[in-house]
Parts: structure tokens; C-alpha cells; sequence
């Protein structure tokens, strides 16, 4: 009987410390999404390098713009990436310059595997974009 009891104890502590943090995963690689608000042709993507828990990189912007009427695809907007990703979760301040003012995108993830896909919010001056970003 004790050794029974024994055996539940330890299976009990050992449930009872399992970890719910999800996959640790390199996220090194580029990534890229398209952004629903600005139509297919508008699209993000970021070239990442991870170390441990930071997250660095580069990127691109592409947005549309309306030229004699006509909607196409503006020039792209080079971005720089900082962020971290402590498994599952991915937050990334993307950053550019629209002539002298910096303006920060703020991405917040959900990390499932390291095939992707990323599902998260894009933010940028208080409004909210669902994006998904996709291993190339």
C-alpha cells in the first residue's frame, strides 16, 4: 500500500510540474504577410535572426497608394525588427521613418512550430490588424 501511495505522489508531482509554455523554436529566417487592410498587394516582410530570447532583424513595408486615381503598390518602406519570444509568445517593434517621425508597428504572436504559421495583432497608432506571417 505504501508503495502504491508513493508511485501516485510522485505522478501527482510530476503533472503537476509540466510545463504549458509551448514550442521553443529558432524563428532565424524570413517571414512574410500579407495585410488585409491595404489588398494584396500590400505585404510585410521581415527578415529575423534569433538569440536566445531576442529578436532582431530587418524588413519591408509595402503599402498601397492611390496614383491618379488608381490604387498600386507604393515604394517599400525599409523597417528595422527588435524584439522577444519567450515560447509561445512573439512581440516585435518593427520601426520606420515617414520623413523625420519614427513610427513604431507593434506585432504580438503566437509561435505554434517553426514551420509557422504566426498568427498575431498588428498595431500602429491605436488601430489593430490580424496578420498571419508565413515562413518563406
Amino acid at each position: 500500500m505504501r508503495h502504491a501511495l508513493g508511485v501516485l505522489a510522485c505522478l501527482l508531482v510530476d503533472c503537476c510540474s509540466l510545463s504549458t509554455v509551448g514550442p521553443t523554436v529558432d524563428l532565424t529566417g524570413t517571414w512574410s504577410a500579407v495585410l488585409p487592410s491595404g489588398g494584396p498587394d500590400s505585404a510585410i516582410v521581415l527578415v529575423l535572426s534569433q538569440r536566445g530570447a531576442n529578436v532582431t532583424g530587418t524588413g519591408a513595408l509595402t503599402p498601397w497608394v492611390i496614383v491618379d486615381t488608381s490604387r498600386q503598390t507604393g515604394p517599400a518602406i525599409e523597417l528595422s525588427v527588435a524584439g522577444a519570444y519567450e515560447a509561445p509568445s512573439l512581440t516585435l517593434d518593427l520601426q520606420y521613418y515617414l520623413g523625420t517621425e519614427l513610427i513604431l508597428l507593434q506585432f504580438f504572436g503566437t509561435v505554434q512550430d517553426a514551420r509557422g504559421p504566426i498568427g498575431g495583432r498588428l498595431y500602429v497608432s491605436g488601430l489593430m490588424e490580424s496578420i498571419t506571417l508565413t515562413r518563406n
